[in-house]
């Protein structure tokens, strides 16, 4: 049976929730993740204080 995880929002949580997520399912071909987001980007503001 295939596992379908949909993350809402792509702002700091939903991006590590994802990276997590992709980690801990790595080897696992019956997950897919899918983050659903209103802009198609996403920008680290912290890293560009640098």
């Amino acid at each position: 049976m295939k596992s379908k995880i949909l993350i809402i929002g792509a702002g700091y949580a939903g991006i590590l929730t994802a990276k997590k997520l992709a980690k801990k399912f790595k080897k696992n071909d019956d997950v897919t993740i899918t983050i659903i987001d209103k802009n198609p980007f996403h920008t680290m503001l912290t890293e560009l204080q640098r």
